[in-house]
C-alpha cells in the first residue's frame, strides 16, 4: 500500500498527536521552550537569509544562487528541508525524541493508512517481541501472504543516530518497499524492521545483540530458497554494517550464520568519528549532530573503534568476509554531510573487488528516499528512491 501524499488535514492530525506526546514525554519544561522557539525562532531563522537582505538586487541573486535540491523542490519540499535542518539543531533531543518515537509514530501511521482507505493494517503489519536468554528487542513484520514462503526478506535497521526515531516512524517508508517489492515481480515479498532500544537507555554494543535477534528471527522466517537482504538507513546503515562484522567474525570463528545475499544502504553513517564529515549548507545534518550522537551511542569510548564504528576496521579478512553474496547497493545526496565517508567506502570496497552498486542523488540530501515518502508533493517524486533501489535489487538479485 502506498499512501497519497500528505495534505494539510494530515499535519493537523500529526500536530494534533505530537502536543500531547512531547508533553508526556519529554515534560511541560521542554516543551514550553519547544513552543517558544517554534513561535518566535522559527520563521526567521529558516528563511534568515531573506529576511537580512539588504535590497531586491541582493534577494535576487540569493534565488538564483539557491542550491540544485531547492531550485527543483516544490514549495512543501524546500520548507520541510529547512524545517528538519532547524529541528535537528534547536530542538532538545527529548523533544525530537517524543517526536518520534514509538506511541506518536503509532497514531500517525494509523491515521495515515486508515484515511487512504487502508483496512488491512492488522492483517499485513505484525508486531514482534523476540527473547533470547538475557536479550531483548522488538519489531515490525510486513508481509503480503503470511500463510506462503517469502521469495525475499528485506531486513530494515532505521536511523536516527542510535538516540531518535523507531521502527514505527519508518513504517509507512517500509509499506512503500513491500508494495514496489510486489509490483517489480516478487510474488511474496516481506519486510522486518528492527525497533532497537535507543540510546542511551541502552548502549553498544546493545543495538548490535538485538540486531543479531532480528536477523535470527529473519532466519527462521526463511526458506533455503528465500532471498535475504539487509539494509538500512544513516544509523541503520552503520547498524548493518556492524551486523555484517559480527556475521564475518562469526564465520571466521567457525559459528557461522547464513550471510545475506545483498545489503542495501541509504545515506550509511560509515565512521562515527572522521574529518570527512563535511559541514553542508543544504543539508540536515552536520558533523556536530552526528559527534553528539556518536558519543550518546557509545559512551564516549567506542567511537574510533570497530565494529561499533564499521568504517575504523582495518582487518581485510573481516572485511572480505563480510561483503554479501551479491555486495552492496549504496544510495547517498551528492550535498549531504556523510558524502565524502560515503565515497570511501564505495571505493575501498570496489578496489577490493567487491560489486558496489550505487545511487547518487544529485544535489540531494541525506537519506532523501526516506524523507521524500514523508514529505513528497506528488506520488511520483514521494517513491521515485525507493522504486530505484527496488530496481537494483531485482537487478543484482536476478
Amino acid at each position: 500500500m502506498i499512501f497519497e501524499p500528505q495534505s494539510l488535514l494530515d499535519h493537523a492530525a500529526m500536530i494534533g498527536i505530537a502536543v500531547p506526546q512531547v508533553l508526556l514525554r519529554a515534560g511541560p519544561l521542554h516543551a514550553m521552550v519547544a513552543l517558544f522557539k517554534v513561535l518566535f525562532i522559527f520563521g526567521t531563522s529558516i528563511y534568515n537569509p531573506f529576511f537580512t537582505a539588504t535590497s531586491p538586487a541582493h534577494v535576487l541573486t540569493l534565488c538564483l544562487n539557491r542550491p540544485l535540491y531547492v531550485q527543483q523542490a516544490s514549495v512543501s519540499e524546500d520548507f520541510a528541508l529547512r524545517m528538519l535542518r532547524w529541528a535537528a539543531a534547536s530542538l532538545h533531543p527529548h523533544v525530537l525524541r517524543a517526536l518520534t518515537d514509538r506511541p506518536a509514530s503509532a497514531q500517525v501511521v494509523k491515521w495515515r493508512a486508515y484515511r487512504n482507505g487502508w483496512t488491512k493494517y492488522n492483517e499485513q503489519v505484525e508486531e514482534k517481541v523476540i527473547e533470547e536468554g538475557p536479550e531483548r528487542t522488538e519489531g515490525l513484520w510486513v508481509r503480503h501472504d503470511r500463510t506462503k514462503k517469502h521469495d525475499i526478506i528485506l531486513y530494515f535497521m532505521h536511523g536516527g543516530g542510535y538516540g531518535v526515531l523507531s521502527a514505527k516512524f519508518y513504517l509507512e517508508f517500509v509499506l512503500c518497499i513491500q508494495s514496489s517489492l510486489l509490483e517489480i515481480g516478487y510474488e511474496n515479498p516481506a519486510v522486518f524492521s528492527l525497533d532497537y532500544t535507543l540510546a542511551p537507555d541502552k548502549t553498544y554494543p546493545g543495538q548490535l545483540n538485538e540486531s543479531v535477534l532480528g536477523y535470527k528471527e529473519v532466519l527462521a522466517a526463511a526458506s533455503d530458497e528465500t532471498k535475504i537482504v539487509v539494509g538500512g538507513d544513516s544509523a541503520g546503515g552503520t547498524l548493518t554494517l556492524t551486523l555484517l562484522q559480527e556475521l564475518a567474525a562469526r564465520k571466521l570463528r567457525s559459528e557461522p550464520l547464513r550471510h545475506p545475499d545483498l545489503a542495501v544502504l541509504l545515506s550509511p553513517w560509515v565512521t562515527l568519528k572522521t574529518h570527512l564529515h563535511k559541514k553542508s549548507d543544504l543539508d540536515y545534518i552536520q558533523p556536530e549532530i552526528l559527534a553528539r550522537f556518536a558519543e550518546l551511542y557509545t559512551g564516549g569510548s567506542l567511537a574510533y573503534q570497530a565494529p561499533c564504528s564499521p568504517g575504523s576496521c582495518q582487518d581485510e579478512g573481516i572485511w572480505e568476509a563480510a561483503v554479501p553474496a551479491q555486495g552492496y547497493i549504496v544510495t547517498y545526496g551528492e550535498e549531504e554531510c556523510l558524502a565524502d565517508d560515503i565515497k570511501y567506502f564505495i571505493e575501498h570496497q570496489k578496489a577490493r573487488g567487491v560489486e558496489v552498486r550505487v545511487l547518487m542523488d544529485v544535489g540531494g540530501v541525506h537519506v532523501w528516499p526516506v524523507i521524500a515518502v514523508q514529505f513528497g508533493s506528488t506520488k511520483e517524486r514521494r517513491i521515485a528512491g525507493i522504486k530505484a533501489i527496488v530496481k537494483q535489487v531485482r537487478s543484482a538479485l536476478a
